[in-house]
């Protein structure tokens, strides 16, 4: 928590992303998106020039590293659930994730 904020950062930006997730962190007081991670640079022109995030990563393990973030909100497509959560887990962030795709081995 920085500033009395909870700080948010997304690993996938896409439609449910932005149309649901983020809108509803926004319309907590205490939270800021400061950072998005997602392989389209299309997207990450969207959420820096659109929506004003500082840090836009192609690699969620490179937003990971930022240590000010508290919250990872995981919204990539399904098979990288569990590889994004286990890594944000191990960068010791709190992690909403909806659902999990474990691939078998």
């Amino acid at each position: 928590m920085k500033n009395g904020k909870y700080l948010v950062g997304f690993i996938g930006f896409g439609g449910i992303a932005r149309m649901t997730h983020y809108p509803g962190w926004k319309k907590i007081p205490d939270v800021e998106v400061i950072a998005i991670s997602d392989p389209s640079e299309q997207v990450r022109n969207i959420a820096k020039n659109e929506f004003g995030i500082k840090y836009v990563f192609d690699d969620y393990k490179e937003m990971l590293k930022i240590e000010e973030i508290d919250i990872v909100d995981v919204c990539a497509p399904n098979k990288i659930h569990h590889p994004a959560t286990i890594e944000s887990l191990k960068a010791k962030k709190h992690v909403i994730c909806e659902k999990n795709h474990l691939q078998q081995v």
